[in-house]
């Protein structure tokens, strides 16, 4: 009797101990496969959100830097009341190419001087997109050397067709503010009521003619304020596109009218219909716009 209790103990042990079959674990490595994969999928949507968003963030935060620069520079503009200050907004490339603008003004805001000895309170600043990078400059200015518009809006010693010509090597101080900018735009907004220089009178929403090839400067006399209008697109993006095609874009995005300026649903409208540019792409273009009152 006790042999045979012996034997069964031991025949329930071996039962108890005994391994996985081929067949199970061939299921659990397809079931561990699976879920691998999974989750392989799921940390690299994680990412691709991530990625994204930060390149949304960092947009956001070009643009800010832009117009909190650009505040700071209209805030001091020079605005007399005996001559009008000089502005100019001129196509950065030629006719039809890009769209973008560029803008030369005086202001008493920071700029880059190679004279240590007389330091002068009054700069030139520009700003133009160049190579789809939005690009600033800031010179120190005597004030025998700056140029004026008469409340006639005449010119006066400067070549307006090509500004930099005024200011000997200004070109080389130009630097990159803003990497993502691809497209800008600026306009005046006119004081309703007030009469222009050709004898017109602003009506309400009216803004300046600033490409206007034969008369591309402008004073500041009856303006309310600056609008600028940004075209962003992050630089995991630009990877996938040519810069023809980053042009084409440009150019998609329409100038300012003169009644009712820059229209930023209708940039949103077609930045998001673009033909040549992927879906991908179009969907992380980021639009901005900001206005800057001009004091007096």
């Amino acid at each position: 009797m006790a042999r045979g209790m012996t034997t069964e103990r031991d025949t329930r042990s071996e039962d108890g101990c005994r391994g996985f079959t081929l067949l199970e674990m061939v299921v659990a490595l397809a079931v561990l496969a699976v879920l691998v994969v999974l989750l392989v999928q799921v940390i690299n949507a994680v990412s691709d959100v991530v990625n994204k968003a930060s390149e949304r963030v960092q947009c956001d935060l070009e643009a800010q830097t832009v117009f909190d620069r650009l505040s700071d520079d209209i805030a001091q503009i020079i605005n007399r009341p005996d001559v009008d200050a000089l502005f100019l907004g001129l196509s950065t490339n030629s006719p039809g190419a890009d769209n973008n603008d560029q803008i030369y003004f005086y202001t008493q805001g920071s700029g880059f001087s190679t004279n240590t000895t007389n330091q002068s309170p009054v700069s030139l600043i520009a700003y133009q997109v160049n190579n789809a990078h939005l690009q600033r400059l800031g010179l120190t200015r005597g004030w025998d050397d700056l140029s004026y518009v008469t409340p006639s809006n005449a010119q006066t010693t400067f070549v307006a067709t090509a500004p930099l010509q005024n200011f000997g090597t200004a070109s080389n101080y130009f630097h990159t503010i803003a990497p993502s900018v691809f497209r800008m735009e600026i306009t005046l907004l006119m004081k309703a009521g007030t009469i222009n220089a050709d004898g017109t009178t602003n009506a309400m929403n009216s803004y300046a003619n600033l490409t206007n090839s034969t008369n591309p400067w402008h004073g500041l006399t009856n303006v309310m304020a600056v609008v600028v209008a940004l075209g962003l697109l992050d630089q995991t993006s630009r990877q996938i596109v040519t810069t023809q095609q980053l042009k084409d874009l440009a150019l998609t995005l329409p100038d300012a009218s003169t009644n009712g300026g820059i229209s930023i649903p209708t940039w949103t409208s077609l930045a998001m219909t673009a033909t040549n540019i992927p879906p991908a792409v179009r969907s992380e273009i980021r639009i901005y716009q900001r206005s800057f009152p001009v004091k007096r």
